[in-house]
């Protein structure tokens, strides 16, 4: 995400202060994400080493991680719920987007605090409501961005061979990013069920770095396609 990131500040002089503000602040919390997993894997495995009781409870950096998720995935979708309206010009439908934004983000910081208070890895299973919550909106939110970009791109096709090559490859990134969160999502959803044991950890770690980089991929592919 940082080559990413450098890559926008060389080419954003035309971007709203928003827009450069916005990925700061992503870089920010993405940053901060990996600054916890490093920390929780830390005292989990060098602090801790060889005490099986660290292995059995979480703690407030492991609670970091939903927290994170959360906020992460409900500013990549609102992004791309406003990009859903400037192509579509559907309040609706941008709306829509931005409810499942706000629920993933939402039921993620409810995942972290809930976490907080079971502690017990053994029992996370008795907060599967807000998880499934937490996760489900998230790959919501993600296939309809694809499928709704996707198929409003493709009707604006015409007879312009230049236009439609520029099309199609928004098409693809656009499909590429969503379905890769989806797909993540719903993996962490399928380990988190399959196992009493926190394995799902180690897939969603890698959920705040997907999003932000759909967001910053997305921005930096304009440079290729003007």
């Amino acid at each position: 995400l940082s080559t990413q990131t450098f890559v926008y500040y060389q080419n954003c002089d035309k971007d709203p202060r928003w827009l450069k503000g916005f990925v700061a602040v992503l870089f920010v919390w993405d940053l901060l994400s990996s600054i916890l997993s490093i920390a929780w894997m830390y005292e989990l495995l060098i602090d801790n080493w060889g005490q099986i009781a660290a292995f059995t409870h979480g703690d407030w950096l492991l609670a970091g991680d939903p927290i994170i998720i959360g906020i992460v995935a409900f500013m990549a979708q609102s992004f791309f719920a406003w990009r859903v309206y400037v192509i579509t010009s559907s309040r609706w439908l941008a709306a829509f987007i931005a409810s499942c934004a706000f629920v993933t983000g939402c039921a993620g910081i409810g995942t972290g605090i809930a976490s907080l208070w079971v502690k017990e890895y053994a029992l996370f299973v008795n907060v599967k409501q807000i998880v499934v919550l937490f996760l489900a909106f998230a790959a919501i939110g993600d296939i309809s961005i694809t499928i709704l970009v996707t198929y409003h791109l493709r009707r604006r096709k015409g007879i312009f061979e230049a236009t439609d090559k520029i099309l199609s490859r928004i098409i693809w990134l656009t499909v590429q990013n969503g379905l890769i969160t989806a797909i993540i999502a719903i993996v962490d959803l399928g380990v988190y069920f399959a196992s009493p044991l926190p394995y799902h950890m180690g897939i969603s770690f890698l959920m705040p770095k997907l999003y932000s980089n759909t967001v910053l991929s997305s921005l930096n592919a304009r440079k290729e396609m003007r």
